[in-house]
């Protein structure tokens, strides 16, 4: 079954409000194995939205609209719906009813122009929308059906549960359900996973694709079944696999972020940490400070420029111009654990130009060194992009040295 979502409105064009609706939609969809291979945004133009609507007749099963059902003269959904499917708008008093009925239980006094609300597409469906004024409603021909549901998200969330989804299980017989997993990796690059893990990328069920992001890569496993356990043991021996060939790379699942797998660690193994970052600015602080439990851990953080930074934890530094490398990375690293008293010292710095900015693409030199009783680890990377894609990636790359440490891990090559 092919399913297309239809976003209605120009201010989402326009980017004055992002369209979340979207991909709350493709989730839900996604938990009964429709096929979803389109995703439109049209705006408040009723000869667009016919156009969009009309094509996506010809290749889905079901189109899902959100939006244009307000009772406004710009909300053109239903209008858009009826001459689509060769019908007209039909008054039903019930509907009438119930929009009366909200105005009243909250003492408001309801505009002539929530009338509009009250009309569907003749011998259509409506989806009774306890949440606000605007009904949705199904319509079906030959071609297929146009679901149609308010654009205000939690009214939408709300009928894509409790109507859409239970409508299109029993209309078209579904009993299967798809189910994902994602396994998040550091250390590696996107390529690199990709030649190790290439060939399962052509398994039709469960499905393998990835996902790069800045420092990690996220493999997402996805599998259709009969019931949840069918799925779940296709995802696990997909899993295994993928295991077996990354193993150490994986460092978490699904929505785990890789400060909350480290501060997880440091608090089983009762260590604690502390952090000097001159290139990053903060950033690695920052993310540490807000997960729970963070005092058990993170003891301290200095954060400012190189020579600031080194100046205060390393003997020498104000006589002597050092160079920002991966040596004085290292000699950071042993200061800010021996100046916090800690079992681990992480320190990140790095040489940012004046023209550098967030916007400007460029290669910095990075670098990383962890310090802990009798072991020192250390990295040079060399990163491009904007500022804030350098220090989203050399911290994730930072906190990755750190989970190594813990488990005993040497740095990949």
């Amino acid at each position: 079954m092919k399913a297309e979502i239809v976003a209605i409105g120009t201010e989402l064009l326009l980017g004055q409000i992002i369209d979340t609706n979207s991909a709350h939609m493709g989730q839900q969809l996604q938990t009964i194995g429709a096929d979803l291979y389109y995703t439109t945004c049209v705006g408040d133009n009723i000869e667009r939205i016919k156009e969009v609507l009309a094509q996506a007749l010809e290749r889905s099963d079901v189109i899902i609209t959100t939006g244009g059902i307000g009772p406004t003269e710009d909300d053109l959904t239903r209008q858009a719906a009826a001459e689509v499917m060769n019908t007209e708008l039909e008054f039903r008093q019930d509907l009438m009813d119930h929009i009366e009925a909200i105005f009243k239980r909250a003492n408001y006094t309801m505009s002539p122009s929530n009338r509009r609300q009250a009309y569907i597409p003749k011998g259509s469906t409506p989806i009774d929308n306890p949440r606000g004024t605007a009904p949705g409603f199904i319509v079906s021909d030959e071609r297929g059906t146009i679901i149609s549901v308010p654009g205000v998200p939690h009214e939408m969330r709300f009928l894509m549960e409790t109507a859409v989804i239970p409508y299109m299980k029993e209309k078209f017989g579904i009993s299967s359900i798809l189910k994902y997993r994602t396994l998040k990796t550091a250390g590696m690059g996107e390529s690199t996973v990709n030649e190790v893990i290439k060939d399962l990328m052509d398994n039709p069920n469960p499905t393998v694709g990835l996902l790069a992001g800045l420092g990690e890569i996220r493999i997402r496993i996805a599998a259709k079944g009969a019931d949840e356990g069918e799925a779940d043991a296709l995802i696990g021996e997909m899993e295994q696999e993928i295991t077996a060939r990354l193993g150490e790379h994986i460092f978490g699942y699904d929505d785990e972020t890789l400060e909350e797998v480290v501060g997880r660690l440091l608090t089983e193994r009762e260590k604690s940490l502390a952090l000097a970052e001159t290139l990053t600015g903060g950033a690695l602080c920052q993310r540490l400070s807000v997960l729970p439990g963070n005092g058990l851990y993170f003891k301290e953080g200095l954060i400012g420029s190189n020579r600031l930074v080194a100046e205060k934890l390393v003997e020498g530094v104000p006589s002597a111009d050092r160079e920002v490398d991966i040596s004085l990375a290292e000699d950071m690293a042993k200061g800010i654990r021996e100046a916090a008293g800690v079992d681990i010292g992480l320190a990140i710095i790095g040489m940012l130009r004046p023209e550098d900015g967030d916007d400007i693409v460029t290669r910095l030199p990075a670098y990383a060194a962890v310090a802990a009783e009798g072991k020192v680890m250390s990295r040079e990377h060399s990163i491009g992009g904007g500022i804030k894609i350098v220090q989203t990636r050399v911290s994730n790359l930072a906190l990755d040295m750190v989970r190594r440490y813990l488990l005993d891990l040497e740095l990949p090559g």
